[in-house]
């Protein structure tokens, strides 16, 4: 079953209070056990909170900035009481109110048999939180969402989220989180967290959690950590990009259990505790001097990350027996290639590709 918005009365001009509409298009569907709730193209006024969806449901627009909701009193949508299916996709939501949430879920059905949500294409503009699921029986997916916030861009208390490709930009003051996740097995990719009006308090609080990724993030515009990860469940972190990082150290976790790959951006942070596990790269292109019998030659390149007693391994384009190769870090960010001819003939090798790998 399709409840138009429209068909229900609903003006969608910017002006006139669609909320009557809408509260009786959700008792609708409410009632008759689900459905889709369809917001066609336009500017939907809505003056009162709406009621909560408790029955499977879609709410689906025409595209974000065609198919508009403005919710003045501070809260969008919220689906319940053994709600089951949600889904919403494709609309925008924006409010002038600064109380609630623009899309809430709340209890499921069991553990064994989740109650599955899918959140897309949708623009959730001046909410308190963007999108909070609260409920351990809830799974689901969010993909290619726009969220700006005053305190919270994701509040996930569920296990098994898939979010990629989500765009959080803080409306908010420099108390507010980009991310805050709970439970266990959730994967987040290609995310951006942007300090906009105010930069975030932190950008990923990882408060419980076990068997998480974040893979692939931009975090830009901390006051404290970028991700705060002091859960003792295992987290992969790999492949940040940090920018305009306030705090230190750019990420605080566990490294007996967390595994942390791939930081970029954070130079300037003098406390490098959250280096303590890590696995960096770089690739150098050198040309190495002539080498007499038992000489050495040295290049230095610049691994941002790299510290001392970090273990430095070398790949070389030469793999002949005479060619001893070492590399450690003499500085913050430098590791030094040192290469020793071990020959009784003089050696030059030419230009080659050099690979070098840090860990610890």
């Amino acid at each position: 079953e399709v409840y138009d918005l429209r068909q229900y009365g609903a003006f969608g001009d910017g002006m006139t209070d669609d909320w009557q509409a809408l509260d009786q298009a959700i008792y609708d569907l409410n009632n008759s056990g689900g459905g889709c709730l369809y917001i066609p193209e336009g500017n939907y006024i809505i003056g009162s909170t709406p009621p909560e969806i408790t029955a499977p449901c879609s709410i689906i627009g025409q595209g974000r900035g065609v198919s508009l909701l403005t919710m003045s009193s501070g809260t969008g949508f919220k689906g319940g009481d053994n709600g089951l299916w949600f889904e919403a996709a494709e609309f925008t939501l924006l409010t002038d109110g600064t109380s609630g949430n623009g899309l809430e879920l709340t209890d499921g059905t069991s553990a064994s048999d989740p109650d599955n949500f899918y959140f897309h294409d949708v623009s959730l503009i001046g909410f308190d939180t963007g999108i909070k699921v609260d409920a351990a029986t809830r799974q689901g997916f969010i993909h290619e969402c726009r969220i700006n916030p005053l305190s919270s861009g994701l509040d996930i208390n569920c296990n098994g989220v898939e979010a990629h490709d989500l765009d959080l930009v803080n409306l908010g003051d420099d108390s507010a989180i980009g991310i805050v996740l709970n439970g266990d097995n959730h994967l987040l990719r290609q995310v951006r967290l942007i300090g906009s009006v105010s930069n975030w308090a932190s950008g990923v609080t990882i408060a419980t959690g076990n068997g998480l990724i974040l893979d692939g993030f931009y975090i830009l515009g901390t006051v404290n950590e970028c991700i705060s990860a002091t859960t003792s469940g295992a987290i992969r972190i790999q492949n940040i990009l940090f920018g305009d990082v306030s705090g230190n150290p750019a990420i605080v976790f566990n490294p007996l259990i967390h595994y942390v790959n791939d930081l970029q951006g954070i130079s300037g942070n003098a406390d490098t505790s959250y280096d303590q596990r890590k696995e960096i790269a770089a690739i150098v292109t050198w040309n190495p001097a002539a080498m007499r019998p038992m000489e050495s030659t040295t290049v230095d390149v610049t691994l941002t990350g790299a510290r001392a007693s970090d273990q430095v391994v070398v790949g070389t384009p030469d793999n002949t027996d005479y060619l001893q190769v070492s590399g450690r870090v003499v500085a913050d960010d430098t590791v030094r290639i040192t290469l020793t001819n071990m020959s009784v003939n003089t050696v030059d090798l030419g230009s080659g590709t050099f690979k070098v790998r840090v860990f610890n």
